[in-house]
């Protein structure tokens, strides 16, 4: 749950990975491909399942760089 990506309440997903390594970086843990957990079955059910809450506003696509995967 993340109510600090959006207004309301949200599920937030980071993906890993990030080849633009921009300055003053607050996630430079995340710019590494090789970083992270793989998506799994378990985990996308309980992504879905999250977000399905009835008081859930939002997800937020976060990072690393969502659009820079390999």
């Amino acid at each position: 749950m993340d109510i600090i990506n959006g207004k309301g309440i949200g599920v937030s997903i980071f993906f890993q990975g990030c080849s633009y390594h921009c300055k003053n970086c607050f996630n430079v843990s995340t710019w590494d491909f090789n970083g992270g957990k793989e998506w799994t079955k378990e985990i996308e059910d309980r992504f879905i399942k999250s977000c399905q809450c009835k008081y859930i506003d939002h997800v937020s696509f976060l990072g690393g760089e969502p659009l820079d995967q390999p």
